[in-house]
């Protein structure tokens, strides 16, 4: 298997150690990728602790959604696992847009896990000088509203409770509402003030590694950064659908995903998808220093 691996290295004044995480998103049941990446880092990685951000199952109802539950599960007693919900966790792709009882039920399941929690909208975790938390748009209006960046920071800016001097790692599914053409990070100053936000969802907009990293060292400050081919339910040319975005004391981290077309994708482009952009990592190290900033550097392991 082939592994991309994001590794940001973030400084922060607001802890007294040094923390190393590794965040995954868009696992959609995949069970053999996420068994070969949780091996990769049981074997290679000494982490604090791992993120899940997002659409760790999938909308169809399968056998490999209890496997996957069962495979966390297994490697939690490996290190602390943080998960939030993403939009295949939570609804079907239907007009009614009916809750998923049976994904509901698991996710109740390893939530009741000794070193797993499952943060919803706005819950808070702690992990030692560490806050962890999540924020999504109420499912409801997740699907007339997910690309609505004016939207997510309304929401935002009327639920999240600021806890101040504390260095946060927020995980929220859909990077949309904190950078685009309506909001960027910027406009978060107080309010996400030393937070790291973790997010999936645009499965790197199909772009291939050699691509990214052409962009991060020649076109970071330009338009065509973090430019994808193509973002979920089919946009062409999306915007932020992969990258490292840093503003002051807030980072957003935009994480490619396990598994880049995931199991309701049509099987040809499920099977050539998958076989063509390999499953992507961001591994982060948090640094105690006075200097705040953010350095991104790409590795390919091929195994």
């Amino acid at each position: 298997m082939n592994l991309d691996i994001k590794h940001d290295i973030r400084y922060s004044d607001a802890i007294n150690k040094d923390y190393r995480y590794i965040n995954i998103s868009d696992i959609h049941s995949n069970v053999e990728a996420l068994k070969e990446v949780l091996e990769y880092i049981k074997n290679n990685i000494d982490i604090d602790f791992l993120t899940i951000s997002g659409d760790t199952l999938d909308t169809i109802d399968n056998e490999n959604n209890r496997e996957i539950s069962i495979l966390i599960e297994e490697y939690s007693k490996v290190f602390p696992i943080f998960i939030c919900l993403g939009n295949h966790d939570t609804v079907y792709f239907n007009d009614k847009k009916e809750i998923n009882t049976n994904i509901k039920s698991i996710f109740n399941y390893i939530n009741r896990t000794n070193n797993i929690t499952v943060l919803e909208n706005n819950d808070i975790s702690e992990y030692e000088e560490l806050l962890i938390r999540s924020f999504n748009l109420p499912t409801d209006t997740w699907y007339q509203n997910h690309e609505n960046s004016k939207i997510y920071k309304q929401e935002l800016l009327n639920n999240y409770k600021i806890i101040k001097n504390k260095l946060t790692i927020l995980l929220s599914h859909s990077p949309n509402g904190f950078i685009g053409k309506d909001v960027e990070l910027s406009n978060y100053n107080e309010v996400l003030k030393n937070t790291i936000i973790n997010s999936g969802h645009m499965h790197g907009g199909f772009v291939p590694l050699g691509v990214q990293e052409f962009m991060n060292d020649n076109l970071k400050d330009t338009k065509l950064y973090g430019k994808g081919l193509v973002g979920p339910y089919g946009k062409l040319l999306p915007n932020n659908a992969y990258g490292t975005y840093h503003n002051n004391t807030t980072s957003l981290l935009i994480t490619g995903g396990i598994t880049k077309a995931s199991e309701s994708s049509p099987i040809l482009i499920n099977n050539l998808v998958n076989k063509v952009l390999p499953p992507e990592i961001n591994l982060v190290d948090i640094k105690s220093s006075d200097v705040n900033l953010v350095r991104t550097q790409y590795k390919r392991i091929k195994k």
